[in-house]
């Protein structure tokens, strides 16, 4: 018994009076036979999709996607990928990313069925370290930008450590948030500016590739 898999965006696909939905749907080969298979890449605010069987009623379900927004995604038609790769556990390096999920049967009397696909990436941890800099007697403080820049959202910041040297009585120093791309540092004694040497180790993931 072979059941085609098939996606509409009514439940239960034609067997409910709806139609396929062809929309970024690629069926490769016969269902069944070996090598086989359905590859679904949804556009941006697709409507509510059903996955069924188009062979049999009552087969089928919704497909659930992700929550969130896409405004920081790239959905321009015209990007070029690289050849796919399997996915190991590895490091890797890119701009955008596509995945997809290659399913296969040795049997003909049977049809992979997905519930929930996802993917998980983690971005590597990076440490940076300084050589000695010197503060400086400006006003507004000693500008220090990172030899990479890191990557940041609202989530994930990065953190910087400050070693500070030749210290005297009532030396402070007061720094900005960290950015992507550096902080600002101002020494003091009391309300006066001096000048002190320092390295820093800002800790984030990510690194800007130019």
């Amino acid at each position: 018994m072979v059941h085609p898999l098939r996606i509409s965006t009514t439940s239960d696909g034609t067997h409910g009076s709806g139609a396929a939905y062809t929309v970024g749907v690629t069926v490769v080969g016969t269902p069944g036979s070996a090598g086989a298979y359905t590859e679904i890449n949804l556009v941006e605010n697709a409507a509510t999709l059903y996955y069924y069987c188009s062979a049999h009623a009552g087969m089928g379900g919704q497909l659930n996607t992700a929550a969130g927004t896409y405004s920081d995604l790239q959905q321009e038609s015209d990007l070029v990928f690289d050849d796919w790769i399997p996915l190991e556990n590895n490091a890797y390096v890119g701009r955008s990313f596509q995945f997809k999920a290659v399913l296969s049967t040795d049997h003909v009397d049977q049809t992979p069925l997905v519930d929930q696909l996802g993917a998980i990436l983690q971005f590597e941890r990076r440490t940076e370290n300084s050589a000695t800099i010197a503060s400086g007697t400006a006003s507004n403080g000693k500008a220090v930008t990172f030899a990479n820049a890191f990557y940041t959202d609202g989530n994930t910041k990065v953190t910087v450590g400050i070693t500070a040297f030749g210290l005297a009585s009532g030396d402070y120093y007061v720094m900005s948030e960290p950015t992507r791309t550096g902080f600002t540092i101002t020494f003091k004694n009391g309300s006066s500016v001096i000048d002190r040497n320092f390295q820093y180790t800002a800790i984030g993931y990510g690194t800007e590739q130019t």
